[in-house]
């Protein structure tokens, strides 16, 4: 009687060896997690539409085929038509990624098709260099002519315009950095394969 209760009180230690199998060890990765697949094609097509959608509207604005209340001239007008850009080439990045069967934070495989894999690495250096246009006009352009100077000094005051042109010229330098990087990175890559 007394051995059977000191059994009772002891792990079974086959149970818990058991459970230990079939836990998965910290050093394995989780093959079951949902954010390690490829996107399926309802959420693609969704994500895409949506930065496809954002971008549209800029675009045609900046254009002059709808009419905005642009009235940056033609500096701002050109803005408005990159930013649409780079929406549209988000949503372009987004559909060749998902469909070449990119999962999430990770690189396209290397049996995806080869057009996909070129498709991505012009799509990513664009992508970048439209982020980089962008800066260069705020900082670098037009942007701030003489009639244009006065409501920002006005919204942000001399000083304040100032700065947020130095950083934009600043962010501007880095992203053609980033683009120059990314071209030579990807022409070192493709001569290797």
């Amino acid at each position: 009687m007394l051995g059977s209760r000191q059994n009772k009180n002891q792990p079974d230690l086959a149970k818990e060896n058991a459970t230990l199998e079939r836990r998965p060890r910290m050093s394995e990765p989780d093959k079951d997690k949902t954010g390690n697949k490829p996107p399926k094609l309802a959420e693609t097509l969704f994500l895409s539409g949506l930065c496809l959608v954002c971008g549209i509207f800029p675009l045609l604005i900046g254009l002059g085929v709808i009419s905005g209340n642009v009235k940056a001239g033609p500096a701002g007008r050109v803005l408005a038509v990159v930013a649409g850009l780079a929406f549209i080439f988000a949503a372009c990045m987004i559909f060749v990624r998902d469909r070449a069967g990119a999962k999430n934070n990770e690189e396209i495989p290397a049996n995806a098709p080869r057009a996909l894999r070129v498709g991505e690495s012009i799509l990513s250096v664009v992508l970048v260099a439209l982020f980089a246009c962008i800066s260069s006009v705020i900082a670098f352009g037009p942007f701030f002519s003489a009639d244009m100077l006065t409501d920002m000094a006005r919204q942000m005051g001399t000083f304040g315009a100032a700065i947020f042109r130095i950083l934009s010229g600043i962010f501007a330098l880095v992203f053609w950095y980033v683009v120059f990087y990314l071209i030579r990175d990807k022409v070192r890559k493709y001569r290797a394969a």
